[in-house]
């Protein structure tokens, strides 16, 4: 979010009249965005793109999970939105699989650190009791 929220603001600080530059990245004398110097409405359009992105992904964020899964895919597509949160249960499973997911004081679940408490794997598997 932060990066997105500094492209927007940058987008806002470039005077009127102007545009933003956008240099490659492994290039800083080319100059990606120098098309907009004589294509006035494609550089609108994506400082329109950027803050229309910018709301939705806050929208996003302020969401329940399942609130979120729909927002997602219809920024995303359904199964680009599917494979990642499936590719993400199972980098979650792994970890906890590993011992290497853990509780810290705060209840936060991340990957090991030392003042966190490993998430135990599940053991639970209905023993009628």
């Amino acid at each position: 979010m932060r990066t997105l929220a500094y492209i927007k603001s940058e987008i806002e600080r470039v005077e009127n009249g102007e545009r933003l530059v956008v240099c490659n990245p492994t290039n800083a004398n080319e100059d990606l965005s120098e098309r907009w110097e004589t294509n006035r409405d494609a550089y609108d359009a994506f400082c329109s793109g950027i803050h229309e992105f910018h709301d939705r992904w806050a929208r996003v964020l302020r969401k329940t999970q399942t609130e979120a899964v729909e927002e997602l895919s219809e920024l995303f597509g359904e199964s680009v939105t599917h494979d990642s949160l499936n590719e993400q249960t199972r980098l979650i499973e792994d970890a906890r699989s590993d011992g290497k997911l853990n509780v810290n004081k705060s209840g936060l679940i991340g990957l090991a650190a030392a003042v966190n408490v490993p998430v135990r794997k599940n053991t639970f598997f209905g023993s009628g009791d």
